[in-house]
């Protein structure tokens, strides 16, 4: 929301968000010159008053996506590539698995065959660990996605919507980021209805080429 506000106002506007730890990181990992300079921060249950100049209040109408899948996200990746430093070095970015439905065990054999693999299909990028400890910093999850040329993790977990920070703009298909999921059997009881499909299962989103294997 904020993303496509930005891009509808003049540079001069000025935002009031309400001010959250999760709002100020993602901002200024996102935009630093737009964080400093654009934000008035406010806090809940205090009343402001505007003194110079007009206030707009952003009302949503409908929770109804009008933009397709991944349309409403153009602005923000839009934004992304404006403030966007092009990483040198491709990475092969890999989440833990080590939580539910997923042992420590599970995920050492999981590392096992992915390493395996790399080094029978001589793939030469630099294998990523996306541990918990990551998740604190921001600006260290911008680096870490936006170097990635895969993204490895288990279903469902979308590396808690960190894809945004991955090459927004492909030129063509080998461009794309690719993402690969690991799917329990059927009988777990988090499985969709895209466990009864044929694997291993492929689409293309968006700027991403997505697959899963069960």
């Amino acid at each position: 929301t904020i993303a496509y506000l930005k891009s509808m106002v003049s540079e001069t506007t000025k935002f009031l968000l309400v001010d959250t730890k999760v709002a100020r990181q993602v901002l200024e990992a996102l935009d630093s010159n737009f964080y400093h300079h654009r934000i008035r921060w406010i806090n809940m249950n205090e009343v402001y008053s505007i003194k110079q100049g007009s206030l707009t209040v952003a009302i949503r109408p409908t929770y109804k996506n009008q933009n397709g899948c991944c349309g409403a996200l153009d602005p923000l990746r839009k934004w992304i590539v404006e403030t966007s430093v092009e990483s040198q070095q491709k990475t092969i970015v890999c989440d833990n698995f080590h939580t539910s439905p997923f042992s420590f065990a599970h995920e050492q054999e999981i590392l096992h065959h992915i390493r395996a693999a790399m080094k029978r299909h001589n793939v030469t990028e630099k294998l990523v660990l996306f541990s918990k400890s990551q998740r604190a910093d921001m600006t260290q999850i911008r680096s870490t996605f936006q170097s990635a040329r895969t993204i490895i993790g288990p279903y469902n977990r979308h590396e808690g919507g960190n894809f945004i920070w991955t090459h927004p703009t492909p030129s063509n298909c080998g461009e794309r980021t690719q993402f690969l999921e690991f799917i329990p059997g059927k009988d777990y009881y988090g499985a969709t209805t895209m466990s009864d499909q044929n694997h291993p299962y492929a689409s293309q989103v968006g700027s991403f080429s997505f697959f899963c294997l069960c």
